[in-house]
């Protein structure tokens, strides 16, 4: 019986918690800073990676608020309509069909080739190193007509994604690799991350 009291405190502290929590989303607000400046220039086309389709859904209701041209692929979304969605994402932005940032998971993208895109985002990292460079892999290709790629990834100081970052990815040269060993550009990079 104790146990049980134990846990309903503990359970009735943790919800007040959530219920005090800021609405404010400061990785929300930076990630909105990369998409604004990108919109500016005239490739305008970003991909945006994450690994969860709530994330996917969360900043797809977040952006909405603006004026930016959003697509939207997944697992669930039919080839036939992703080959519609990189259709139009790769359209001129001047062109009303056209769409200005796709939020995508791995799989959504698996098949599709983006080489008129010159920037990605990593609102999360996954572990596996592998996946990492196949979504830069997706833009970073023959036929980019971009001189350089820009790939931002989204990390939150002091949790398990920043260790793994840290540890792993960057130890490996995951990016040194993707980046054609432009040592100049990957120390900017880390220097922006950190």
């Amino acid at each position: 019986p104790s146990h049980d009291n134990e846990f309903k405190l503990d359970l009735e502290a943790l919800v007040q918690i959530a219920n005090n929590l800021s609405t404010e989303d400061p990785k929300f607000s930076a990630f909105l800073k990369v998409v604004l400046d990108k919109q500016a220039r005239p490739n305008n086309k970003l991909l945006v990676f994450s690994t969860f389709r709530h994330t996917l859904a969360y900043l797809e209701i977040k952006l909405k608020e603006t004026s930016i041209r959003i697509g939207l692929i997944h697992g669930d979304v039919p080839e036939e309509f992703r080959r519609e969605l990189r259709s139009r994402f790769s359209r001129p932005k001047d062109d009303p069909r056209s769409i200005d940032l796709l939020l995508s998971s791995e799989v959504g993208c698996e098949g599709l080739d983006f080489q008129f895109c010159d920037g990605i985002v990593n609102y999360d990292l996954p572990w596996n190193p592998m996946r990492v460079e196949q979504r830069i892999g997706r833009i970073d290709r023959y036929g980019q007509r971009s001189e350089t790629v820009a790939i931002y990834n989204f990390i939150t100081p002091g949790t398990v994604d920043a260790e793994i970052y840290e540890r792993c990815l960057l130890r490996i040269g995951v990016f040194r690799q993707s980046l054609g060993g432009s040592e100049e550009i990957l120390g900017k990079l880390t220097k922006e991350i950190s």
